[in-house]
């Protein structure tokens, strides 16, 4: 007899958390029971495309009550699917990497019944697939309220334009947040390459388009199109000055907004607010929260103003920069390993026994020299301390460097910057507090690759 059921706990929001429980959940409504309930996790293959692959990950679904209802998490199974994109590392203006940063999920489910006899019989027929939603690696706290149920599990607070689909009532915009903790006017050192984003969560509503608001250190303020109506993501836009010159330029003619036509920067600093306009007649919507940053161009500085440059990935999922201007001081360790061999004599040679000056006896196979780099801050402030605690911890951090003999593109010199992964020991971290609100921060790093290794 056909077991009858439905869905009675579809995921709790669109954006969904991988860092909490994502938990469904379905309800037997006629007489028959089933041993348990199976699911089939199911991915987009590129968010927004339509094409839905299969994972190959099954998992159960089991009761703990007499009342129906069987349940699954899927939290820890969507975790694993964030790739690494090459437009990350490649700097990319127009390729997007959001599938670092989110993924699109489905669970179709179906009952296994029992066989007379003792076995079991699943009833792959007899399925169904929840709503599809949209998983991002973002931790949240006990500390915070995501929505307007005041709960942390919840994403609601960080979903711009489009309600979350959540089951609880929408609020004002002034409630969203985009997915960085990073403090207002942090530094964007343009020389760094294009590794500086803000990473928000859009929820494309029909009838509204985004658009970005930048206002300039004269306080004179211009826009540009971005987020449409049908693009719903966890992204991270690009906020390099000379890419939003260039967007700037392209939307509203030759202008010195940021950048002038000799390419130096014409603006200290720089505050974006991401609005959303009734695309038809342009009327206000809604607007999200605005993010300032200071500009600079450490080139054009003294030498004491060379700072080391960091990109991590945060607690929310999204992507910060962070410009370490204090001291650091370099320990270097070389180690290897030896082996002693024969050198070469011949005794039928008679004129010089086949002996070859010169030759090894004792051979290095091979050796290793590593680096690791201490830093201590500039002076910082509490909040800034607490968000670069995010990045002493987070599992993805590089610095910007450098790329020797590197073939230019069209981005110019700008563009032979590329990132370096680094691992930082989390035991190095030290505080240092002082009595005026300042605070000072010191940690060491290692490169992910060692700096040099040879083999024989």
């Amino acid at each position: 007899m056909a077991i009858n059921w439905n869905i009675s706990q579809q995921p709790h929001g669109y954006f969904v958390s991988t860092q909490r429980p994502i938990v469904l959940e379905v309800k037997v409504t006629g007489a028959t029971i089933p041993a348990f309930f199976r699911g089939i996790l199911w991915i987009e293959e590129f968010n927004g495309n339509g094409n839905w692959l299969n994972t190959g990950v099954t998992m159960n679904g089991y009761s703990d009550t007499d009342n129906g209802v069987y349940s699954f998490n899927v939290a820890e199974y969507c975790r694993q699917y964030f790739r690494e994109e090459p437009a990350f590392y490649t700097q990319a203006w127009c390729s997007g990497f959001d599938r670092m940063m989110c993924r699109t999920f489905k669970l179709e489910m179906f009952p296994v019944e029992y066989q007379l006899g003792g076995g079991l019989s699943p009833s792959s027929s007899n399925n169904k697939f929840c709503k599809e939603f949209m998983a991002i690696p973002t931790n949240t706290t006990v500390e915070e309220s995501n929505s307007t149920s005041n709960d942390y599990i919840r994403m609601d607070k960080y979903v711009m334009n489009g309600t979350n689909g959540s089951q609880v009532p929408w609020t004002n915009s002034g409630f969203n947040r985009f997915t960085t903790n990073m403090p207002a006017y942090n530094i964007i050192d343009v020389s760094q390459g294009f590794y500086f984003f803000l990473p928000l969560c859009h929820k494309g509503v029909n009838g509204r388009i985004g658009e970005m608001s930048i206002t300039n250190s004269s306080g004179v303020t211009m826009t540009v199109p971005c987020l449409s109506s049908t693009f719903t993501r966890h992204v991270g836009i690009h906020v390099h000055p000379f890419i939003l010159q260039f967007w700037l330029d392209m939307h509203n003619g030759p202008n010195n907004h940021l950048y002038d036509n000799s390419g130096n920067l014409t603006s200290t600093e720089m505050k974006i607010r991401i609005k959303y306009n009734n695309s038809t007649t342009g009327a206000f919507i809604r607007s999200g929260p605005r993010q300032d940053y200071k500009l600079m161009d450490s080139r054009l500085e003294c030498s004491d103003s060379q700072g080391t440059n960091f990109v991590f990935r945060n607690m929310l999922g999204g992507f910060d920069f962070f410009r370490a201007t204090g001291t650091e001081s370099k320990e270097i360790t070389m180690s290897g390993t030896e082996f002693d061999k024969h050198t070469d004599f011949r005794r039928s040679e008679t004129m010089n026994f086949g002996v070859v000056r010169g030759q090894h006896n004792t051979t290095n196979l091979w050796g290793t020299r590593n680096e690791v780099i201490s830093v201590f801050s500039q002076p910082l402030s509490r909040e800034q301390v607490k968000w670069i605690e995010e990045m002493i911890m987070s599992p993805q951090v590089w610095i910007t460097i450098k790329v020797s003999d590197f073939v230019q593109d069209e981005g110019g010199e700008l563009s032979d910057m590329g990132l370096t992964a680094i691992n930082i020991i989390k035991g190095s971290y030290k505080l240092y507090s002082t009595d005026r609100n300042r605070s000072f921060i010191e940690f060491k790093y290692k490169f992910s690759e060692s700096t040099l290794t040879q083999k024989m």
